[in-house]
C-alpha cells in the first residue's frame, strides 16, 4: 500500500486561517497559552521538594492529580479558543493516512531520542571543558528527573507503571501538550505577517513555543528546561512538516514512555546507575 503523500507547507498566497478575527482576540489566545506552561513551571520551581516528586507515587492520587491538571488545561485552552474562535483546521487536527501517523510517530520518537542524546552529550562535554575539567557545570545541565517521578514507584507497583506508560505518556503529555503547541502555532500563524507560510515566521513560532514549553519544566532544573525546549523544537517541526498534530502526539507519547521504561530498567537491573544519577543532580 503506497503511503499517502505528505501535504506541502501552506502556500504563500493563501491567507492564514481565521485572519478575519480581530487581532486582539488572537493576541489574548496566544497570551493565555503562553502563560499556561510558564506559570506552572514557575510555581513548580518555587515548590520543589527533594523528598517528594511532582507526580504522586500511588495510582489513585496520580489519577486525581492528572485529572485536576487536565481540567486546568482545558479551562485555559477553552478560554483561548473562545477568544480567537479558532477552527479545528487551524489546530492541525486532521488525521492524514491510516496507520502512517502511528508508524511515523514511532520513528520520530526514536530519532528525537537519539538527537537529544547527542545534543546533551555534546553540551555536557563542552561544559566539562569550559569548567576546566571539574564537571560541576556539566552536572548542573543534567535533567532532574527525580523532581517529576519516583523511579522506585515504577518498580513497586505494576499498575502505577502502566498508568505512566499509557495515560501519562500519551494522553496527559503527548496529546495535551501537542494540542497546546498546535494552539500556539495557530496564534503565531494568525498574528505574524505572512503566517506560517514564511520560513522565518515558522522558526519564530516553533522556537517561541519551545521556549515556553521548556520553561514549563523549570522544576527539572536548567538541564530539564534545555532538553524539553530542544524536544519542543523537534515536535514543532514534525507538526508543521505533516500539517497535523498526530505524528507529534504519538512521537511525544513514545518518547515519554521510553523514559519511564529506562527508569524502570535502571531501578530493576542497575540501581547503582540511577542512584549515582540522582546523587549528581542534588
Amino acid at each position: 500500500m503506497q503511503e499517502e503523500s505528505i501535504p506541502p507547507p501552506l502556500p504563500a498566497n493563501e491567507p492564514p486561517v481565521n485572519r478575519v478575527v480581530g487581532r486582539w482576540r488572537w493576541t489574548l489566545h496566544l497570551l493565555l497559552l503562553t502563560a499556561y506552561p510558564v506559570v506552572l513551571g514557575i510555581l513548580g520551581a518555587m515548590n520543589r521538594s527533594d523528598s517528594a516528586p511532582m507526580l504522586p507515587t500511588k495510582v489513585k492520587p496520580l489519577l486525581y492529580a492528572l485529572s485536576l491538571d487536565f481540567v486546568v488545561f482545558a479551562a485555559v485552552f477553552v478560554l483561548a479558543l473562545f477568544a480567537s474562535r479558532a477552527k479545528p483546521s487551524a489546530l492541525f487536527l486532521t488525521w492524514r493516512g491510516r496507520l502512517q501517523p502511528i508508524s511515523r510517530g514511532f520513528v520520530y520518537a526514536v530519532a528525537l531520542r537519539f538527537a537529544l542524546f547527542v545534543l546533551m552529550f555534546a553540551l555536557a562535554a563542552a561544559a566539562y571543558v569550559a569548567s576546566g575539567g571539574h564537571g560541576q557545570l556539566a552536572e548542573q545541565l543534567r535533567p532532574e528527573t527525580q523532581q517529576v517521578v519516583d523511579a522506585q514507584a515504577l518498580v513497586r507497583n505494576p499498575a502505577y507503571l502502566l498508568v505512566n506508560l499509557t495515560l501519562v505518556s500519551f494522553l496527559f503529555a503527548g496529546f495535551r501538550e501537542e494540542l497546546w503547541r498546535a494552539g500556539m502555532l495557530a496564534g503565531f500563524n494568525a498574528l505574524l505577517p505572512g503566517g506560517l507560510s514564511r520560513p522565518a515566521i515558522r522558526w519564530v513560532a516553533i522556537i517561541s513555543s519551545a521556549i515556553a514549553f521548556g520553561l514549563g519544566h523549570l522544576p527539572q532544573g536548567l538541564g530539564g528546561v534545555f532538553m524539553t525546549g530542544a524536544l519542543g523544537i523537534g515536535l514543532g517541526l514534525i507538526m508543521l512538516r505533516h500539517q497535523s498534530i498526530w505524528e507529534a502526539v504519538i512521537a511525544h507519547g513514545f518518547f515519554n514512555a521510553t523514559t519511564f521504561v529506562m527508569l524502570y530498567g535502571m531501578v530493576k537491573f542497575r540501581p547503582d546507575w540511577i542512584q549515582s544519577v540522582f546523587a549528581c543532580s542534588n
